[in-house]
């Protein structure tokens, strides 16, 4: 993370004196220029520390600053500056120092989740809220408290959340595909190297033309209790398919059959699990295709996990043999949430991935129901 000082001024005031405070604090501290004006709002269910609390506050003050509402879960976690969260927030903010620049200033306001009933606590969010900004929205953790979460959602014009901590709230993800919000999936950034490694594979080889006589794709996982509903195999499961132009139609004993809309031929997925003593998760993609007038032989795409960093990739089309080595990453949380807000990830195909892989668990369970997802004409698009 950047190199940067920071100092932290925070004062506990009544709800109805949040904006005064914030212009004492901010003239106490000798710093006459406002911040910018966006909002953003930090629902944290999962801090175990102050350290954590300080970390996550002080990422999104060095990439998104402005305005800040954190609402803590927590108890017993203390606040940036040591002190402890009361029933009342806690009002001020942070003051970052590069070792170049001026010193940033960013506004916080800290509530306590459990302390206030669910709209109080949306009162004072909306009543100081920057005017005619929409708010971005951290999700840390898996929301317990479904009402707060879906009000802030509805009320967010972007969301950063893992659909790892969704899993056991089916309703909170529902909210979240019911707009256009824009939508940062932290567990669909973290994949972005297996989709990478196809994507040079696809150039490489010119596998778009391949998909009319695509045979099956293999998922295989290690450790997963239940790997059809995991969000990583839904994510990754519901983006191949998108990428094959095709769509789950139903569940054989060979796996989930799919049409292809280049073909109109069927073909099948399959999701081998393992037990093992890895890291549970994806560990292999296999994709078979028949012989084309490019390839006279049957064509075998592998790409697996290697450790935690790499990746090996195979493309076999009994006179062709390929094999590269890439690179991954294994990050924490706040890793990915930094790579997303300094360097960017695309996120032009998640809605779409997330509601073709949705479909393979409403399939299981006897009720297909079958989303707006777009189809393209024909073809492999990779942004994303």
């Amino acid at each position: 993370m950047p190199d940067a000082k920071s100092q932290w001024y925070l004062r506990p005031c009544a709800p109805r004196s949040i904006r005064s405070t914030l212009e004492d604090v901010r003239s106490s501290i000798g710093l006459l220029k406002r911040p910018l004006n966006a909002n953003a709002i930090i629902l944290d269910y999962n801090a175990s520390s102050e350290t954590e609390v300080r970390e996550r506050a002080e990422l999104l003050s060095r990439h998104y600053p402005g305005r800040t509402f954190y609402i803590l879960a927590s108890d017993t976690v203390g606040l940036p500056d040591g002190s402890a969260l009361e029933k009342q927030p806690n009002v001020g903010g942070v003051v970052l120092t590069k070792s170049e620049g001026k010193p940033l200033f960013n506004e916080f306001v800290f509530c306590k989740g459990g302390s206030l009933p669910v709209q109080a606590l949306l009162s004072i969010v909306r009543a100081n809220l920057n005017v005619g900004f929409s708010p971005l929205l951290l999700l840390f953790g898996s929301p317990h408290e479904e009402l707060l979460t879906r009000e802030l959602i509805q009320l967010s014009s972007s969301i950063v959340f893992s659909s790892e901590w969704l899993v056991s709230y089916p309703g909170v993800l529902e909210t979240l595909l019911e707009g256009d919000t824009e939508l940062i999936d932290l567990t669909w950034i973290r994949l972005s190297g297996w989709r990478a490694q196809l994507r040079n594979l696809s150039l490489k080889y010119h596998l778009t033309a391949l998909s009319s006589v695509l045979q099956s794709i293999v998922l295989r996982t290690h450790g997963l209790a239940s790997p059809n509903s995991s969000p990583e195999i839904t994510l990754i499961a519901g983006w191949l398919i998108r990428q094959m132009n095709s769509q789950v139609t139903s569940l054989s004993a060979k796996g989930f059959e799919c049409l292809s809309k280049v073909s109109s031929q069927v073909w099948h997925l399959r999701i081998e699990n393992e037990s093992s003593g890895v890291e549970p998760g994806l560990r292999e993609i296999e994709i078979l295709f028949g012989p084309s007038n490019q390839y006279q032989n049957e064509v075998m795409v592998r790409i697996a996990q290697v450790g935690d960093n790499s990746f090996q990739s195979y493309f076999d089309s009994g006179s062709i043999h390929y094999r590269s080595t890439g690179y991954g990453r294994e990050e924490s949380t706040l890793e990915t949430l930094l790579r997303y807000f300094s360097k960017g990830e695309s996120i032009a195909l998640y809605r779409d991935s997330l509601v073709e892989g949705q479909a393979l668990t409403t399939l299981q369970e006897g009720t297909l129901k079958r989303g707006t997802a777009g189809l393209s004409p024909g073809g492999m698009d990779y942004d994303g």
